[in-house]
C-alpha cells in the first residue's frame, strides 16, 4: 500500500520517537554529570565538631646483611664481591650517517623566474653505547621488619624496637588524624603540634571540598 503524502509513515513516526528518545538520555547523562561535577569540587565551609583523635608511630629496624644487586661498572661500591658480569647497551649517542638535500625556499633570479633554494641537513641516527653491567654482593643495613604503636587517644609513644644483635633503629615515621563530626564524619590529617592543640568538643570552621576537610579555623 504506498505511503501517504500527506502524513508521516508508521516508520517515520518510530525514528522520530527513537531520535527523541536518545536525546532525552543524553540530556540526563548531561545533567547527572553536572551534578556530580558540582558535588565533587564545590566548596562548602561548615561547623564541626573534635570527635577523637589517632596516632600512629613507627620505627624500621634493620639488620647488617649480604644483599646482591646489579649495577654499571662505575656504579658498583667499592666493597662490592662482583660475582659476573655482562655486555649491555648503557645508553645511545647520536651519530651522523648522511646528509639530506632539502628545499628551503625560492629566489628571484631577476630575469622573471625563480630558483629554488637547498641546503644540506645531517641524518642522525642513534649509535648504542656498551657498557659493563656487574651482579655483586655487598654487606648493607636491610629493612628487616617494623616495630609499630598506635593509639586512639593523645598520648602519642615511640614503640619498643626489640632490638636484637646485628640490629639498628632505621627510618622513623608518624601519622595523627583528628575525627571530626559536622553534617558527616570527616578525618582530616595534621601535624603532631596542631594535633595536639585540639581537644574533645572543641568547635572549629572547616572547609570542606568533595567529603574532604581541606583547612580548619
Amino acid at each position: 500500500m504506498p505511503d501517504d503524502p500527506q502524513g508521516s509513515t508508521p516508520l517515520a513516526e518510530e525514528r522520530a520517537g527513537c531520535g527523541g528518545r536518545i536525546l532525552s538520555l543524553l540530556m540526563i547523562c548531561l545533567l547527572l554529570l553536572g551534578a556530580a561535577f558540582y558535588f565533587t569540587f564545590r566548596q562548602e565551609v561548615e561547623s564541626v565538631a573534635v570527635a577523637g583523635f589517632e596516632w600512629r608511630r613507627s620505627i624500621e629496624i634493620e639488620a647488617w646483611s649480604t644483599v646482591r644487586d646489579e649495577a654499571w661498572e662505575e656504579g658498583v661500591p667499592p666493597e662490592a664481591r662482583k660475582l659476573s658480569g655482562r655486555r649491555e647497551v648503557h645508553h645511545t649517542e647520536p651519530q651522523q650517517v648522511a646528509t639530506e638535500r632539502i628545499r628551503v625556499g625560492t629566489r628571484d633570479t631577476g630575469n622573471g623566474t625563480l630558483e629554488d633554494l637547498y641546503t644540506d641537513r645531517p641524518v642522525y641516527r642513534d649509535r648504542p653505547v656498551y657498557g659493563t653491567k656487574f651482579t655483586y654482593e655487598v654487606e648493607r643495613w636491610v629493612a628487616v621488619r617494623t616495630a609499630r604503636a598506635d593509639g586512639l587517644d593523645q598520648s602519642p609513644r615511640w614503640p619498643e624496637p626489640g632490638l636484637a644483635a646485628g640490629e639498628r633503629e632505621g627510618r622513623r615515621s608518624e601519622g595523627y588524624t583528628v575525627l571530626l563530626e559536622g553534617r558527616r564524619k570527616y578525618r582530616k590529617e595534621l601535624t603532631e603540634s596542631r594535633w595536639s592543640s585540639f581537644h574533645i568538643g572543641q568547635r572549629l570552621i572547616a572547609t570542606v571540598r568533595g567529603g574532604t576537610v581541606e583547612s580548619l579555623e
